[in-house]
């Protein structure tokens, strides 16, 4: 999303840190860092933030990890992956890894993009956050296939692992825009269709109720 001279390049992983810590403590940037001002609104965030392209972290992404480190090491805030389709997860965990940042402070995000069972086995396995967000998408399909990996964590008792979400990045998917399923449907269309292939009642809050209250909290 950035040019190589984007000043997101060059500055060091402290600076970037400090940028982080700023959103998280004392509040948001309202203009997003895009101008010479820094302007701190009363909302603060609570997840650092931070993506990669592949399987492969370049400089860039080095720089940005290392900050993200920084800050999770300073203020307890758990870290949010993008995983470009829903690939280099364990890339991501293992660079994480060798900055000190344990696998149960990461959410690695779009990896239900891709279906392969043992690549979402090894995830668990790390101790890591799988954070689910495609079914919105397939909302018009009978099972999607977000549905379809939750059975297999149910089954290999890794269900206490997985924080749901929607990735809806696009007008289409709002209702509000004239679109569908909307958003609401994370709370009310994937539940149903989750009961109607066997989760109980108990599995339901714990998908949606205890495993983001664990995966959001604070480190400290």
């Amino acid at each position: 999303y950035y040019g190589p001279t984007h000043w997101t390049g060059i500055v060091s992983a402290e600076e970037l840190a400090e940028l982080f810590i700023g959103d998280l403590e004392d509040g948001v940037d309202a203009f997003d860092y895009t101008g010479p001002y820094v302007r701190r609104t009363p909302h603060r965030a609570g997840v650092i933030k931070v993506a990669t392209g592949g399987g492969e972290l370049n400089d860039r992404d080095a720089r940005l990890f290392e900050a993200a480190a920084i800050a999770h090491a300073r203020t307890g805030a758990p870290i949010l992956t993008h995983c470009e389709h829903g690939r280099g997860a364990l890339e991501q965990l293992a660079a994480f890894a060798e900055l000190g940042v344990p696998a149960d402070a990461v959410m690695l995000s779009h990896i239900d993009k891709v279906t392969d069972p043992t690549y979402h086995r090894d995830m668990a396995q790390s101790g890591a956050w799988l954070l689910y967000d495609q079914a919105l998408r397939q909302a018009d399909r009978e099972v999607t296939d977000t549905a379809v990996l939750l059975a297999q964590h149910r089954e290999e008792a890794t269900l206490g692992q997985v924080v749901l979400g929607t990735d809806g990045a696009r007008r289409d998917l709002w209702t509000a825009f004239g679109g569908s399923p909307g958003l609401a449907w994370l709370a009310s269309g994937l539940p149903a269709q989750l009961r109607a292939h066997g989760f109980g009642d108990d599995e339901i809050a714990t998908l949606f109720v205890r495993n983001p209250a664990s995966a959001l909290a604070l480190r400290r």
